[in-house]
């Protein structure tokens, strides 16, 4: 139970079509000549002592800052709990309790469900039940939502920049649909605006990446992550060296924001390796990605997460990241106008737990230590 061991879940391994008429060839930008100007220097570890309940994969974690004190916080779904550890005190302040039934039940906590602070409330969402619950600071239910019950259209809840609080409402990720898709006739929904008041959603969309033009993906390889300032928004699309970015003003644009480390990315070649479980989690671990975005406003940096991909015979689907010599692992580094600046290797990082304090970067890594969360702390040296 202390550890969760990687298994590539290739059996719900969907397939999307993406086709329309002209060229069938896929456009992927060549790696331009970058001259870094930063490097990230590791400076320190942090290790957080788990009890025997916890893993060191929480499925959820959050940043607080309340009363002037740091928190990392993560969500242990054996025991419904939120542990707070105290960042300054490196000890334990909390760990908060919530029941699974009752009117002020949040159900049964599971891999899928995520949380949020939102000042003295707390939001959970459960991607498995595509439902939203908000509760106050005594832990009573003040708002449920079930999206499932209402449309196609719910919040896909990934680790990191599936939602923004938008003042009225919440901004969330989500994902295609429906089962084809024409790049002038975009998925059902690609983000979309909720309002806490009326319980509306207004869809949003942003343009899809060209290098999906006319070929054959997992849903996988669609799922993307956001991250944003006070004047960008980025969107990391998985195939795709370059980031889309959505100004202040609405319109977007598009600029290299990948690693030489990363391989070229190809189509999966036919539905019949999708529908095999060996050879669809072979061909989607041997090809290279592009993964979560963060924005680090003590810094303020954009980061994003890159696998090189691996040898196809060296796949390993019940522990596709055992063998670290098999792969590179890579957060590129690019300025608060997404330049890219600089980037930071580390084979070992789980790069879907990072966060940011004054004197460093967080970055979670496989130290092969059940009993402690371990972060690697980098900070930011010129060149």
């Amino acid at each position: 139970m202390k550890k969760l061991i990687p298994i590539a879940a290739t059996a719900l391994f969907i397939v999307i079509i993406i086709s329309c008429q002209g060229d069938k060839s896929i456009v992927l930008q060549a790696a331009p000549e970058i001259e870094f100007k930063i490097d990230a220097v590791k400076v320190g570890v942090l290790r957080i002592p788990l009890d025997s309940l916890s893993t060191n994969r929480p499925v959820a974690f959050q940043k607080l800052t309340k009363n002037g004190i740091d928190y990392f916080t993560f969500l242990n779904h054996h025991t419904n709990s939120i542990y707070y550890y105290n960042l300054d005190t490196r000890m334990y302040d909390s760990i908060q309790h919530f029941v699974k039934d009752g009117p002020n039940g949040l159900g049964k906590f599971d891999s899928t469900i995520k949380y949020e602070f939102l000042g003295d409330s707390m939001m959970f969402y459960s991607r498995s039940r595509l439902e939203m619950i908000i509760v106050d600071s005594k832990k009573n239910v003040v708002f449920r939502y079930n999206f499932g019950k209402e449309g196609k259209t719910a919040p896909y809840g990934m680790t990191r920049g599936w939602f923004f609080n938008s003042g009225t409402g919440f901004n969330f990720s989500t994902i295609a649909q429906t089962p084809y898709v024409k790049l002038d006739n975009l998925p059902d929904s690609l983000e979309f605006e909720f309002s806490l008041k009326t319980q509306k959603i207004k869809k949003e969309y942003s343009p899809l990446p060209i290098a999906y033009k006319n070929e054959m993906w997992m849903l996988e390889q669609l799922r993307y992550h956001r991250a944003e300032n006070d004047k960008v928004r980025i969107y990391s699309y998985p195939i795709d060296p370059q980031v889309q970015f959505k100004k202040l003003d609405g319109s977007f644009g598009s600029k290299y924001f990948g690693s030489r480390l990363v391989k070229a990315i190809t189509p999966i070649g036919s539905v019949k390796i999708a529908q095999d479980i060996q050879a669809s989690g072979k061909y989607y671990f041997s090809q290279g990605r592009y993964g979560h975005v963060y924005y680090d406003p003590f810094r303020k940096l954009f980061l994003r997460a890159g696998y090189s991909g691996m040898n196809e015979d060296n796949v390993d689907i019940n522990n596709p990241f055992g063998d670290t010599t098999n792969f590179n692992k890579v957060l590129v580094i690019g300025d608060e106008a997404v330049n890219l600046i600089g980037e930071l290797q580390n084979d070992l990082m789980i790069e879907w737990v990072v966060f940011f304090q004054e004197d460093g970067i967080y970055v979670l890594v496989d130290s092969q230590d059940e009993n402690n969360l371990t972060f690697d702390i980098y900070n930011i040296k010129e060149r």
